[in-house]
């Protein structure tokens, strides 16, 4: 059974994210599901619609963190969901700051707590957050020192509004980009016990396959930071794989910058770790950007399957995922290709597939016109699975026919899909004892 669209609808675009010069910033969208509500952040704007994708409420990113002149010049926003705590958490970088709003109760259009946490000086970039048993943790890079550092913010003390203990730790080696494990699982009561965190790190963007991971433990009281493991990916999938290329697209343009092959998200269930990255491969003799993910089993620190997905007339790139109850994946991207303009599509897999394989994709939002900014595209797109484990919620991008005065004509679509074989095993209510919410999954 291959996966199946329930649902898609627009969010914000280039001209209604960002009038005037932000407008020529790139989307860098991401996505938080809860029970009743989806968050999808881009570069400037914060939105909250329903599951049914009614619009309840739009504003500015920084109107979020409450105006705080450190939060006026940001990227790389995130938006997260804590399954346990049932709380909506955006975050986004602001030079050798990071800002952080934190939902009061689990409706994201009503209170939020904005938090900005002061770094070491320096220009912090690339940072990527994930929700832990006791704390949100977050990396990044010290770009003036390429100074690599982990970071734990007391999550309890934020969702009370309170002043929020946290904590900073150099990664002391060569290693670079690193990104926190970001749990689901709490309704089927799979999330891990115990006081230790994990991150995923790429040591190099031109070794594309050669990944690591770092434990943190109790950050708040033995603080043991210690390497694990480096993995090779490329021993498991076995296919050579370098630095991305450029985009191709239609319509006269020009190629879009391929980026780097940076690691965007780590993403927890059952045990495993799971993150995606993209990088040139060769088809056919012709070289495109093709997905690189990876199954990685974190109790012995080893990665038990990885895949490359590409084919020789599309380039796929800025990709993210996500795992259902399951363990059925599902993958988001921007596909290029000369004969198509910047479109959004996604494709999976069930748990008992091939190791290695992807089922046939599916074009979910073709791209309307030519790119008219090669240079960035966005550095990432946002997946995630809502807290029920079905319905996985992908926020993509994608070329859109906008007026000419719009430098960089982005748009976001909102994409939720299923595979209909995964049934949640228990209704609502029975994690808190209801007995009489049993529902068999036959």
């Amino acid at each position: 059974m291959n996966l199946e669209i329930e649902t898609s609808f627009p969010a914000a675009d280039a001209e209604t994210c960002c009038p005037g010069p932000g407008g020529s910033s790139p989307s860098q969208p991401d996505i938080a599901v809860g029970p009743n509500h989806v968050v999808v952040t881009t570069v400037r704007s914060v939105e909250v619609f329903s599951t049914d994708g009614e619009p309840l409420l739009s504003t500015d990113l920084p109107g979020l963190f409450f105006g705080a002149p450190p939060c006026q010049n940001h990227s790389f926003p995130e938006a997260l969901y804590d399954e346990r705590s049932d709380r909506f958490v955006v975050g986004a970088s602001a030079g050798d700051f990071y800002c952080m709003a934190v939902t009061a109760t689990s409706d994201p259009t009503a209170t939020w707590y904005g938090y900005v946490f002061p770094f070491a000086e320096g220009y912090w970039e690339l940072m990527r957050a994930g929700i832990g048993t006791e704390a949100i943790f977050m990396a990044g890079i010290d770009l003036s020192a390429g100074r690599p550092a982990v970071f734990a913010f007391d999550k309890e003390e934020m969702y009370a509004g309170d002043p929020a203990s946290w904590v900073q730790k150099e990664i002391r080696s060569t290693t670079d980009f690193p990104v926190p494990l970001h749990l689901h699982g709490w309704r089927d009561g799979s999330w891990p016990e115990g006081d230790q965190h994990y991150f995923l790190l790429i040591p190099s963007v031109d070794s594309p396959s050669d990944l690591g991971i770092i434990s943190w433990t109790d950050p708040f009281g033995s603080n043991i930071l210690s390497l694990q493991t480096n993995l090779d990916l490329e021993a498991l999938h076995g296919i050579s794989l370098s630095p991305p290329l450029d985009n191709p697209q239609a319509g006269g343009t020009g190629p879009i910058s391929g980026g780097d092959s940076r690691l965007t998200d780590f993403e927890y269930r059952h045990g495993y770790g799971w993150t995606v990255n993209h990088a040139a491969c060769d088809q056919n003799g012709l070289p495109m950007n093709c997905l690189q993910w990876a199954k990685i089993e974190l109790a012995t620190r080893t990665a038990i399957e990885a895949g490359v997905f590409g084919s020789e007339d599309s380039s796929r790139a800025y990709g993210d995922l996500a795992v259902d109850a399951c363990g059925n994946v599902a993958l988001g991207y921007t596909r290029f290709s000369p004969s198509e303009f910047p479109s959004t599509a996604v494709a999976g897999r069930l748990a008992t597939d091939a190791p290695g394989t992807l089922r046939p994709e599916i074009l979910v939002q073709p791209g309307e016109t030519p790119y008219r900014n090669p240079n960035r595209w966005g550095e990432s797109t946002g997946m995630t699975i809502d807290p029920a484990g079905t319905t996985f919620w992908y926020a993509g991008i994608y070329s859109k026919d906008l007026p000419p005065a719009v430098h960089w004509n982005w748009a976001t679509s909102v994409t939720a899909a299923s595979f209909p074989s995964c049934k949640p095993l228990f209704a609502d209510g029975f994690e808190s004892g209801t007995l009489s919410a049993w529902n068999s999954n036959p």
